[in-house]
């Protein structure tokens, strides 16, 4: 019954605010004009902001991952693994109404990792629309993260190859994640390509942070995969 609940009430809580915009589209809005600026700075004062995205720099779509952090385990300690989430495109949602941005990825990251995938497949139904946008990944050295993505608005792709430049610490009221796995919201993060590497993106942000955080100590073996959901602003070179 809670698993139930928790699917009907993701699929109606974005179906609802996706379908608002309709009349305007569900992909590919023009988001050139919003500004990152709100999330570069923490309101703990002692914490160092990140860096605003170059003059050059065009805000070209806003996606929500939905995956999971993945960590091994060594000598106790967890060792990150680099991290796995389909990318959604919800430029027009946070166009048109950015506060939903406060509470998409805690909405997103309590759904059960293994019906994820079909809950969003559900919303794309009930909408009528194709929201799917493309993957982030780490490359086998889990150093590189990477994004694979179709930009609604110039119906090609694009992709990156990078490394984190910058992170900050998400706020303290950010969703912790899906018990008992809830150890914490992992932090923004500004990512910088990688040279040599055939990017065609210059920057990304990754903000709004829902879970993903590993505990301070372990005993698995293998990998253990920690739910989080993020929006990541994307960038490119004007």
């Amino acid at each position: 019954m809670q698993l139930v609940t928790l699917v009907t009430a993701a699929i109606a809580g974005v179906s609802a605010v996706l379908a608002a915009p309709l009349m305007g589209g569900v992909t590919g809005c023009d988001v050139s004009t919003l500004s990152i600026a709100p999330y570069l700075k923490s309101a703990n004062a002692s914490l160092t902001p990140l860096d605003p995205p170059a003059p050059t720099d065009k805000l070209l779509t806003i996606v929500l991952g939905i995956g999971s952090q993945n960590y091994s385990c060594s000598a106790g300690v967890p060792v990150p693994n680099g991290a796995y989430a389909p990318l959604y495109d919800v430029s027009c949602l946070i166009k048109n109404d950015p506060s939903v941005a406060q509470y998409l990825t805690g909405l997103m990251v309590h759904v059960p990792p293994n019906v994820q995938t079909g809950a969003m497949a559900l919303v794309q139904n009930f909408i009528n629309a194709q929201i799917t946008a493309g993957l982030h990944y780490f490359k086998g050295d889990f150093a590189t993260p990477a994004f694979e993505l179709t930009v609604a608005s110039e119906k090609k792709q694009e992709k990156f190859y990078g490394a984190v430049f910058q992170k900050l610490a998400a706020p303290s009221g950010a969703d912790t994640g899906k018990a008992p796995l809830n150890y914490g919201a992992v932090p923004y993060l500004k990512l910088m390509p990688k040279a040599g590497m055939g990017s065609t993106l210059s920057t990304i942000y990754r903000v709004d942070t829902a879970g993903g955080m590993q505990p301070t100590t372990c005993d698995w073996t293998g990998q253990k995969q920690i739910p989080y959901s993020a929006l990541y602003y994307i960038y490119k070179s004007k």
